[in-house]
Parts: C-alpha cells; sequence; structure tokens
C-alpha cells in the first residue's frame, strides 16, 4: 500500500512537471475535477484536476479582465467577483469554456462582500460604502434582484465580518463589528432582526434549510443555529477546549451531516457529525485560512495557492484523510513570457 502511494505521489509530481513544461495548454476540466480555487485575494483562480487522494493544479484560468475577491459555488459551477477596473460585479461560468465572464445585472459598483448558498442558486453582495445588502437568486443561468436591504438602518452596523444566505434567497445572516460590540443579524425582504452579541467570524448554512453553523474566532467557539428566521435555537458545537484555535472559517457537508471548523492557530481542524453526535479533532499539518466546499458530498479545501501547497480534507467514507495537492507547475507562460 505504500509503495502504490509512492507511486501515485510520484505520477502526480511527474505530471505536473510535464504540465509546466509544456506551457499553458487547455486543462482537462471537463474531466474528473475536485473544483477551483481562488488565491487569497481572489485575483487568480486554479482548477484542481483530478480525485481526493490523486489531484493537482492545472493553469490558472484565462478570464479576459482583471478580478478581485472571487468567491466559487460550492457545486463549482461558477464564480462571482469584483471587476477590477470599474468594481463590477460579475459572473463566470466554469463547467464550460471560455470562462469570459459578464457583469450580473443590477448589482451596484464598489468593495463588497460575497457569499454564495450551499447549492449555489441564490448569492449575496453586500457594499461597504451604501452597506447596501443586495440578495439574488437564479444562479448561474439567470441571476435577478430578490430583495435589497439598506443595513445602515442597523444599530451598530459597523464592518461586515461575515455573510450568508439561505439557497431559497429569503434571508441572509449577517456579522458585525464596531466600537460599541459585536451583533449577528437575520435579514430579509420586511427587515432586520438581531439574533446575538457573537462576534461571527463565518457563517454557513445548510443546504436547502434556514438552519446556519457561526464561528466566533473572538469566543473561540462554533455553534448550530436552527431556525435562524424564526425563534433561532443555539447548539454549541466547538468550544475553547476542543484544541481548534485561531477559528478561520466553518462550512457544512452537502449532505447536512457534517459541520468542519478550520483552526489556523492550532493547525487543526474540528469534525462535527451531527448524526451521530461525534466529535474529532484532526491535524492538518498546515495553516488552514478556511474551509471550502469542493466537488463531492463531503470534500472540503483548507486552504489557497500559492501561500501555500493546498491541503484537502475528505470526509466521503465518514473517516478523515488529509491530502495535499502539488504546487503550481512553474513555467513560462507563453500568454506574458513571465514565469510564473
Amino acid at each position: 500500500m505504500r509503495l502504490f502511494s509512492n507511486l501515485v505521489l510520484i505520477g502526480l509530481l511527474l505530471t505536473s512537471a510535464m504540465a509546466g513544461a509544456m506551457g499553458p495548454v487547455s486543462d482537462p476540466i471537463g474531466g474528473p475535477a475536485l473544483g477551483f480555487s481562488p488565491n487569497s485575494d481572489g485575483s487568480i483562480v486554479w482548477p484542481i484536476i483530478g480525485i481526493p487522494g490523486a489531484s493537482l493544479l492545472g493553469h490558472r484560468l484565462v478570464l479576459g479582465t482583471e478580478i478581485q475577491g472571487a468567491v466559487i459555488s460550492p457545486r463549482q459551477d461558477y464564480l462571482i467577483a469584483i471587476r477590477v477596473e470599474d468594481g463590477q460585479p460579475i459572473l463566470s461560468r466554469l463547467t464550460s469554456e471560455p470562462h469570459e465572464p459578464s457583469p450580473i445585472a443590477g448589482t451596484r459598483h464598489g468593495q463588497t462582500a460575497i457569499g454564495i448558498s450551499p447549492a449555489g442558486p441564490a448569492a449575496a453582495l453586500f457594499d461597504s460604502d451604501s452597506k447596501v445588502l443586495q440578495v439574488l437568486r437564479g444562479f448561474p443561468a439567470a441571476p435577478e434582484i430578490a430583495f435589497e436591504f439598506d443595513a445602515s438602518t442597523i444599530s451598530g452596523a459597523g464592518r461586515l465580518t461575515a455573510l450568508a444566505v439561505s439557497d431559497d434567497a429569503s434571508i441572509a445572516l449577517l456579522g458585525f463589528a464596531d466600537s460599541g460590540g459585536d451583533s449577528l443579524w437575520v435579514v430579509n425582504a420586511a427587515g432586520s432582526r438581531f439574533i446575538s452579541s457573537d462576534h461571527a467570524s463565518s457563517i454557513a448554512f445548510i443546504l436547502n434549510s434556514h438552519d446556519a453553523v457561526v464561528s466566533d474566532a473572538i469566543a473561540g467557539e462554533a455553534f448550530l443555529l436552527r431556525r435562524a428566521d424564526d425563534i433561532p435555537a443555539r447548539m454549541l458545537l466547538v468550544s475553547p477546549s476542543d484544541g481548534v484555535e485561531g477559528l478561520a472559517g466553518i462550512a457544512v457537508s452537502d449532505d447536512g451531516r457534517f459541520v468542519v471548523v478550520a483552526g489556523a492557530a492550532s493547525g487543526t481542524v474540528g469534525i462535527v457529525d451531527l448524526e451521530r453526535s461525534i466529535h474529532t479533532v484532526v491535524s492538518c499539518n498546515c495553516r488552514p485560512s478556511g474551509v471550502y466546499r469542493m466537488t463531492g458530498t463531503a470534500v472540503f479545501r483548507l486552504n489557497e495557492p500559492p501561500d501555500a501547497i493546498v491541503t484537502i480534507l475528505d470526509l466521503s467514507s465518514g473517516k478523515p484523510r488529509i491530502l495535499i495537492i502539488p504546487p503550481e507547475p512553474k513555467a513560462a507562460d507563453a500568454r506574458t513570457g513571465v514565469s510564473r
């Protein structure tokens, strides 16, 4: 088994080297693909080709325009980003080529935070200057505005710390921080309602529901928020004594079974099996920057290229596997003549 694993790793490295030597060829993203990964500021996006345990970074996507803040749909079929030249939110379909993005009609230009719902049909855009939240539905085929909300009417709506939207585009959760403290709010077309004084550093809805999970990096806690649109019931998932420190992100598996919480300070990942009420903490041998769903029921990316070797958590079998993806091929890009 160890020999086989070594051979697979050698094969991946050879494939990576060959891809680099060949230069920027078309990646076979129509075949088995784990998904896509942006870099830390969302200005570059790479396809991840292969399956968990046998995958590698492809050549970065050519979008035809400079972008920032790219967010990938959890189903890996599209991305939303901000066009650098004018602050316009744009949409790029990832399931076919070319990937040339198109403007999203009716959206505001500016410094915008982006959230995409668990199954991908809805998205939320928050403009930090005007504090206007736009919730959209119909992605990726025909996005349209579902509702808008002026968050400047919220007392204590300072800096946005986290944002999430439900699949039916009926509610969004927003976390704020200002000099008066932290707050978590639920917003819909009718208005807003205060939920708690937690510092929401990351939020994720559960697929096709109004239940959500929230991580609080200051308190070192993560919790499940049931019925966020009604009278929310809170259930603690991760506490400071669990060995997951410096909470960097949270996500839920596609089937709603696993909640994954990343600890940047501890280099660990907390895994909560909601079906069996089992808590597990594993070392990722990395410094995770977040938790991002990939193709598959329970596969998650924990960091971004090129700042780190991409680390994957695979829970497909119900047991955690920590996997790595070889670095991006180093080659002279024929489009620019620049080594990358």
